[in-house]
Protein backbone atom coordinates (compact mmCIF):
# COMPACT_ATOMS: atom_id res chain seq x y z
CA UNK A 1 0.00 0.00 0.00
CA UNK A 2 -0.41 2.67 -1.27
CA UNK A 3 0.85 1.26 -4.73
CA UNK A 4 -1.66 -1.78 -4.49
CA UNK A 5 -4.61 -0.45 -2.37
CA UNK A 6 -6.36 3.04 -1.33
CA UNK A 7 -7.55 2.86 2.09
CA UNK A 8 -10.12 6.04 3.52
CA UNK A 9 -11.13 5.99 7.13
CA UNK A 10 -14.54 7.11 8.03
CA UNK A 11 -13.68 9.05 10.37
CA UNK A 12 -10.14 11.50 10.97
CA UNK A 13 -8.33 10.91 14.66
CA UNK A 14 -5.03 10.46 16.05
CA UNK A 15 -4.23 6.68 14.83
CA UNK A 16 -5.39 8.24 11.16
CA UNK A 17 -1.87 10.34 11.49
CA UNK A 18 0.20 7.81 13.79
CA UNK A 19 0.01 5.01 11.83
CA UNK A 20 3.20 3.79 9.91
CA UNK A 21 1.27 5.14 6.39
CA UNK A 22 -0.79 7.56 7.17
CA UNK A 23 -4.39 6.94 6.62
CA UNK A 24 -6.65 9.34 4.77
CA UNK A 25 -10.20 9.70 6.65
CA UNK A 26 -12.96 11.97 5.99
CA UNK A 27 -13.16 15.06 8.59
CA UNK A 28 -16.93 14.87 10.00
CA UNK A 29 -18.51 18.51 10.69
CA UNK A 30 -18.94 17.98 14.40
CA UNK A 31 -20.45 21.54 15.19
CA UNK A 32 -22.90 21.11 12.49
CA UNK A 33 -23.54 17.48 13.70
CA UNK A 34 -24.21 18.66 17.43
CA UNK A 35 -26.67 21.54 16.22
CA UNK A 36 -28.36 19.18 14.55
CA UNK A 37 -29.12 16.76 17.26
CA UNK A 38 -29.59 19.57 19.46
CA UNK A 39 -32.46 20.59 17.63
CA UNK A 40 -33.64 17.27 16.99
CA UNK A 41 -33.71 16.91 20.91
CA UNK A 42 -35.32 19.93 21.57
CA UNK A 43 -38.16 19.10 19.01
CA UNK A 44 -38.44 15.99 20.45
CA UNK A 45 -38.83 17.12 24.11
CA UNK A 46 -41.50 19.67 22.66
CA UNK A 47 -43.67 16.61 21.62
CA UNK A 48 -42.35 16.68 17.94
CA UNK A 49 -42.53 14.02 15.66
CA UNK A 50 -39.05 12.11 14.82
CA UNK A 51 -37.81 13.04 11.45
CA UNK A 52 -39.09 10.31 8.66
CA UNK A 53 -35.88 10.06 7.25
CA UNK A 54 -32.21 10.73 8.63
CA UNK A 55 -30.72 13.77 8.69
CA UNK A 56 -27.69 14.16 6.78
CA UNK A 57 -24.63 15.91 7.54
CA UNK A 58 -22.10 16.59 4.96
CA UNK A 59 -18.26 16.64 5.70
CA UNK A 60 -16.37 19.21 5.98
CA UNK A 61 -13.83 17.08 3.82
CA UNK A 62 -11.00 14.32 2.94
CA UNK A 63 -7.90 14.70 4.99
CA UNK A 64 -5.79 13.36 2.21
CA UNK A 65 -2.66 11.38 3.51
CA UNK A 66 -0.24 8.84 1.50
CA UNK A 67 -3.18 5.98 2.31
CA UNK A 68 -5.03 7.34 -1.04
CA UNK A 69 -1.95 8.73 -3.06
CA UNK A 70 -2.17 6.12 -5.59
CA UNK A 71 -0.66 5.75 -8.86
CA UNK A 72 -1.50 3.35 -11.43
CA UNK A 73 1.92 2.37 -13.12
CA UNK A 74 3.51 -0.56 -14.06
CA UNK A 75 7.27 0.34 -13.96
CA UNK A 76 8.99 -0.65 -10.50
CA UNK A 77 11.62 1.85 -10.93
CA UNK A 78 9.26 4.81 -11.00
CA UNK A 79 7.12 3.37 -8.18
CA UNK A 80 10.31 3.24 -6.39
CA UNK A 81 11.49 6.78 -6.96
CA UNK A 82 8.17 7.61 -6.22
CA UNK A 83 7.66 6.18 -2.99
CA UNK A 84 11.24 7.25 -2.24
CA UNK A 85 10.23 11.05 -2.74
CA UNK A 86 7.01 10.94 -1.21
CA UNK A 87 8.99 8.68 2.18
CA UNK A 88 11.70 11.37 2.17
CA UNK A 89 9.04 14.62 1.94
CA UNK A 90 10.90 16.11 5.12
CA UNK A 91 14.42 15.81 3.63
CA UNK A 92 16.44 17.62 0.95
CA UNK A 93 17.03 15.20 -1.45
CA UNK A 94 18.67 14.79 -4.98
CA UNK A 95 17.59 12.77 -8.20
CA UNK A 96 20.93 10.81 -7.94
CA UNK A 97 19.54 9.33 -4.66
CA UNK A 98 16.19 8.31 -5.55
CA UNK A 99 17.56 6.98 -8.75
CA UNK A 100 20.04 4.56 -6.53
CA UNK A 101 16.68 3.50 -4.56
CA UNK A 102 15.04 2.83 -7.86
CA UNK A 103 18.05 1.01 -8.96
CA UNK A 104 18.80 2.54 -12.47
CA UNK A 105 20.53 5.44 -13.64
CA UNK A 106 20.21 9.53 -13.40
CA UNK A 107 19.22 9.83 -16.82
CA UNK A 108 17.21 6.88 -17.46
CA UNK A 109 14.90 7.83 -14.57
CA UNK A 110 14.32 10.84 -16.16
CA UNK A 111 13.76 9.46 -18.82
CA UNK A 112 11.24 7.71 -18.04
CA UNK A 113 9.62 9.98 -15.21
CA UNK A 114 9.18 12.52 -18.46
CA UNK A 115 7.69 9.86 -20.63
CA UNK A 116 5.39 8.70 -17.50
CA UNK A 117 4.55 11.96 -15.73
CA UNK A 118 5.64 14.44 -18.12
CA UNK A 119 7.70 16.01 -15.52
CA UNK A 120 11.37 15.50 -14.13
CA UNK A 121 12.43 13.94 -11.00
CA UNK A 122 13.44 17.59 -9.48
CA UNK A 123 9.70 18.79 -10.34
CA UNK A 124 7.97 15.67 -8.47
CA UNK A 125 10.41 16.36 -5.42
CA UNK A 126 9.70 20.03 -5.59
CA UNK A 127 5.55 19.30 -6.02
CA UNK A 128 5.48 17.15 -2.77
CA UNK A 129 7.57 19.54 -1.10
CA UNK A 130 5.09 22.42 -2.10
CA UNK A 131 2.33 20.16 -1.38
CA UNK A 132 3.14 19.09 1.72
CA UNK A 133 3.91 22.89 2.84
CA UNK A 134 0.48 23.65 1.59
CA UNK A 135 -0.84 21.12 3.96
CA UNK A 136 1.58 22.94 6.93
CA UNK A 137 0.55 26.27 6.30
CA UNK A 138 -3.20 24.99 5.97
CA UNK A 139 -3.49 23.39 8.95
CA UNK A 140 -0.78 23.81 11.26
CA UNK A 141 0.21 27.10 12.58
CA UNK A 142 3.93 26.54 12.30
CA UNK A 143 6.24 29.66 11.19
CA UNK A 144 7.06 30.00 7.28
CA UNK A 145 10.70 29.20 8.41
CA UNK A 146 9.36 25.98 10.22
CA UNK A 147 7.34 24.85 7.56
CA UNK A 148 10.07 25.36 4.24
CA UNK A 149 12.62 23.38 7.64
CA UNK A 150 9.61 20.44 7.51
CA UNK A 151 9.28 20.70 3.99
CA UNK A 152 12.43 19.53 2.57
CA UNK A 153 13.16 23.44 1.33
CA UNK A 154 16.20 24.57 1.63
CA UNK A 155 15.40 27.75 2.95
CA UNK A 156 12.01 30.10 3.55
CA UNK A 157 13.40 32.33 0.73
CA UNK A 158 13.38 29.60 -1.49
CA UNK A 159 9.66 27.87 -0.30
CA UNK A 160 8.65 31.74 -0.82
CA UNK A 161 10.15 31.81 -4.61
CA UNK A 162 8.84 28.73 -5.19
CA UNK A 163 5.47 29.33 -3.73
CA UNK A 164 5.14 32.50 -5.79
CA UNK A 165 6.50 31.03 -9.20
CA UNK A 166 3.51 28.12 -8.47
CA UNK A 167 0.59 29.60 -6.88
CA UNK A 168 1.30 33.08 -7.59
CA UNK A 169 0.79 33.67 -3.66
CA UNK A 170 2.92 34.15 -0.74
CA UNK A 171 3.04 31.46 1.91
CA UNK A 172 1.45 33.44 4.68
CA UNK A 173 -1.61 34.81 2.55
CA UNK A 174 -2.20 30.93 1.37
CA UNK A 175 -2.21 30.21 4.83
CA UNK A 176 -4.68 33.11 5.52
CA UNK A 177 -6.83 32.20 2.57
CA UNK A 178 -6.90 28.58 3.26
CA UNK A 179 -7.16 28.83 7.54
CA UNK A 180 -9.93 31.47 6.85
CA UNK A 181 -11.25 28.83 4.75
CA UNK A 182 -11.47 26.79 7.30
CA UNK A 183 -13.06 28.59 9.81
CA UNK A 184 -16.28 29.88 7.73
Amino acid sequence: MPEEVALLSSSDDFLCEASRVPISAVQPNAERIGQEAAALLHRLMRGGKPPARPILVPPLRVVTRQSTDTMAIADIALVKALSFIRENATKCIRVGEIAAHAGISRRLLEKRFIATLGLTPAAQIRRTHLDRARTLLAETDLSVDHVAEACGFGSPEYMTFYFRRELKITPLKFRRAAQGSLVG
